[in-house]
């Protein structure tokens, strides 16, 4: 069930090894760094994403954890 109380293993795994190669739609690899939104960032996007998908916000109320929102920048 999502919004459990221990985070995924992912996101652990994430956390420890934040470089990452992603591809969205089947298109090109890209490399990209991966980091916990901070307070102020998760205050800023949190709403936008429980707005794209409203299953963000009940996994949140089930659970007292934060549900982390991460974000990727390009590799430099």
């Amino acid at each position: 069930m999502r919004g459990d109380a221990a985070h995924p293993a992912w996101f652990l795994n994430l956390r420890e090894t934040p470089t990452v190669r992603v591809s969205v739609r089947h298109g090109p690899e890209l490399s990209m760094v991966a980091h916990v939104a901070t307070a102020d960032e998760r205050a800023a996007l949190w709403p936008r994403v429980c707005e794209a998908w409203k299953g963000y916000d009940r996994f949140q109320r089930r659970t007292s954890r934060e549900i982390p929102l991460v974000l990727l920048r390009p590799v430099a």
